[in-house]
C-alpha cells in the first residue's frame, strides 16, 4: 500500500486522502453572501414567493403574443406526434420551439404583470403552476407510452388536459394585455 499523504487536487478547492484504496473528501463549507442590496428584498416580499429575482426580458404584451401566435403550432404538433405514435419525439419535442418558446412565456409572464397589478400577477402565476403540472404529466405520460406502459388514448387525454390547463392560463391575463 502506498502512504497516506496528502494530495491536491487539480481545481484547488478540497484535499484529497488516499487510504486503503478509497478518497476522502473534506467537507466543503459554504457561507452565505451578505446582503448588500434592497432588490433581495423586494423579491423576498413578491406576491409571487421567496427566491431568486426573475427579471422578464420583454415587456408583457410581448409574451401575450408569443403564447397566442405559437399556442396552436404546439398543440398541433403534440397531437401530430401523439397520432404518429413518436411518444418519444413528443417528449423531446417538449423542450424544443415551439412548444419551449410557450412554456417560456407562460413562465415570465406573472413577472412581467405583477409589476403593474399584483393580484392578476399572482393569478397567473396560479395558473402557471397548473400548465407546469399538466407538462410534466403529458412528458411522463409520453415517455410512459414510448415504453409500451401506457396507451395511446392516455398521451391525447395529457395532451387535452395539457390544452385545457393552457386555456385556464389565458382566461387569467388581463383584459389589458388581450
Amino acid at each position: 500500500m502506498r502512504s497516506a499523504a496528502p494530495v491536491r487536487c487539480g481545481c484547488a478547492a478540497q484535499w484529497r486522502l488516499e487510504r486503503r484504496g478509497f478518497i476522502q473528501l473534506a467537507p466543503l463549507v459554504l457561507i452565505a453572501p451578505a446582503r448588500t442590496s434592497r432588490a433581495a428584498d423586494t423579491v423576498d416580499a413578491s406576491p409571487l414567493g421567496i427566491g431568486q429575482p426573475v427579471r422578464p426580458a420583454l415587456p408583457a404584451p410581448s409574451y401575450v403574443a408569443t403564447i397566442r401566435r405559437k399556442r396552436n403550432e404546439t398543440l398541433s404538433s403534440l397531437r401530430a406526434l401523439s397520432d404518429s405514435g413518436d411518444f418519444k419525439g413528443l417528449s423531446d419535442s417538449l423542450v424544443l420551439s415551439p412548444f419551449d418558446d410557450v412554456r417560456q412565456a407562460c413562465f415570465y409572464l406573472p413577472w412581467a404583470v405583477v409589476a403593474q397589478d399584483e393580484a392578476a400577477g399572482t393569478r397567473l402565476e396560479t395558473e402557471w403552476q397548473k400548465v407546469r403540472v399538466q407538462w410534466m404529466n403529458l412528458d411522463a405520460t409520453a415517455l410512459a407510452a414510448a415504453r409500451f406502459e401506457k396507451e395511446d388514448s392516455d398521451v391525447s387525454q395529457a395532451i387535452d388536459g395539457f390544452a385545457q390547463a393552457l386555456d385556464a392560463y389565458e382566461a387569467a391575463i388581463p383584459e389589458s394585455l388581450k
